[in-house]
């Protein structure tokens, strides 16, 4: 492995002997531009997904807020405790032997 990285190493100080210094400057800084673009469109994307999950778990909270404040603002709570106390301990009623 170690002698493959040398020989390339080698074919690329071959290859650059014949190219002009300006051209080779040019070139490297048209592959920085074109990876600078290609950065900057990644973190836009990230940044329009952190921004969609962020506003959809504010909608989620609101939502649940709201169901909460309807919930126990129209009374149902009293209702259903109210059944629930009803049903769950009857009174005894008293059993008599005398018809």
């Amino acid at each position: 492995m170690a002698n493959l990285s040398a020989m390339d190493a080698e074919n690329s100080k071959r290859e650059m002997e014949g190219i002009d210094p300006a051209e080779a400057g040019s070139l490297l800084e048209l592959e920085l531009m074109r990876k600078r673009a290609s950065w900057q469109r990644a973190a836009g994307q990230r940044k329009r997904f952190l921004m969609a999950s962020i506003f959809f778990l504010f909608v989620v909270v609101l939502a649940a807020l709201l169901a909460f404040y309807f919930f126990f603002s129209s009374g149902r709570v009293e209702e259903l405790r109210a059944q629930g106390t009803a049903h769950a301990s009857p009174a005894p009623t008293a059993v008599s032997d005398r018809p």
